[in-house]
């Protein structure tokens, strides 16, 4: 090459060294160069998958991707914290992601390439027909909410999730809730101290057999309310839990005979309501508030036996209570300086 160039004239060699300047500049550019990536999520009707990915360019919809059709791509999956849950089909970080229409088809999931998830929550919720999640490569260090992530995937028959970081979690409220199918669950040794939220965790897993917590140290944990309740097959041991400021553990096992509570504070709130019944025969229109401790007997005809529920915030201060009757009447009484934060109870 330097022969060669050494017989060119001037300026056929000024115009062959560009060219090869230019060459040589477009080779390192595809050698080194990669555009940024950008996480994106693949539906594939043909084996109801779907796939996470983290690359610069995503697939046009009908197109075979990675050996199979991409049927649907949803183009944003982790972007931040959820707040606005304005509907966006395309979106997998949004409460109405996509209105169900494929989401109740997927089967498998696969996070295929790691990718930072801002916030988990819901995130695969009510995916009904999925029994299989491939999560390994979810990086989750900096994510703090994982409530419902699992609930409602009543075809889930375990999951591992040894792999996920949870140093910054705080809620992983109703995060398998209904999952009926659910026999085992293992966390590994996560690092769980950080989590102030874990009401109904587990609530209805009547199948949940097994759960693998190597670190059971909830230092900040304040609500277990109902973490176990209908878990009715389990065996487990909380007897060593370390729960410092549990402010509340309303049925934590309740229908879970085989679950050993934790040693709660004895500030610790338990006590879920207080019940109580009348004779089936009479009418209940002339009793009073204070005869019942509650309102909304007027008009009850058949069955008269109710429930009050309490509920506190995590000051242990009372907030509101619920009242279910026997026929489905429910009443609710909210204390007035809470009227924003706790118009609706569970």
């Amino acid at each position: 090459m330097a022969k060669t160039l050494a017989k060119l004239s001037g300026t056929k060699k000024i115009v062959a060294c560009a060219i090869l300047g230019i060459l040589a500049a477009v080779f390192i550019i595809i050698r080194f160069y990669q555009p940024n990536s950008e996480p994106f999520a693949v539906y594939s009707e043909d084996d109801h998958s779907l796939t996470f990915y983290d690359r610069a360019i995503r697939p046009s919809e009908g197109v075979p991707y990675e050996g199979k059709a991409a049927t649907y791509v949803y183009t944003t999956v982790n972007t931040e914290p959820k707040g606005n849950y304005e509907s966006d089909q395309n979106s997998l970080d949004d409460k109405y992601w996509d209105s169900g229409t494929y989401r109740k088809r997927v089967e498998k999931v696969v996070v295929a390439e790691e990718i930072q998830f801002d916030d988990c929550a819901r995130l695969f919720y009510h995916m009904g027909n999925c029994s299989s999640f491939d999560i390994s490569k979810m990086k989750t260090m900096y994510c703090k909410d994982f409530g419902q992530m699992f609930g409602g995937c009543s075809s889930l028959t375990k999951i591992d999730l040894s792999d996920l970081n949870f140093d910054s979690a705080e809620y992983l409220d109703r995060m398998f809730r209904d999952c009926s199918s659910l026999a085992s669950v293992d966390f590994g040794s996560a690092n769980l101290s950080s989590v102030y939220d874990f009401n109904e965790m587990f609530s209805n897993c009547s199948n949940l057999q097994s759960l693998t917590i190597s670190n059971p140290s909830f230092q900040n944990g304040y609500n277990f309310d109902s973490m176990f309740e209908g878990c009715s097959r389990l065996s487990y041991k909380c007897d060593e839990w370390d729960v410092p400021v549990a402010g509340s553990a309303i049925s934590f096992a309740e229908s879970a005979p085989k679950v050993n509570a934790p040693d709660w504070p004895s500030s610790c709130n338990t006590k879920k309501y207080r019940s109580g019944s009348i004779s089936t025969g009479s009418s209940a229109s002339g009793l009073t508030k204070k005869q019942t401790n509650s309102s909304g007997w007027k008009g009850l005809k058949a069955d008269h036996t109710w429930k009050e529920y309490s509920y506190y915030d995590k000051d242990g201060d009372l907030v509101g209570k619920k009242t279910v009757y026997g026929d489905g009447y429910e009443s609710t009484w909210i204390a007035d300086d809470h009227d924003d934060e706790y118009t609706d109870l569970p």
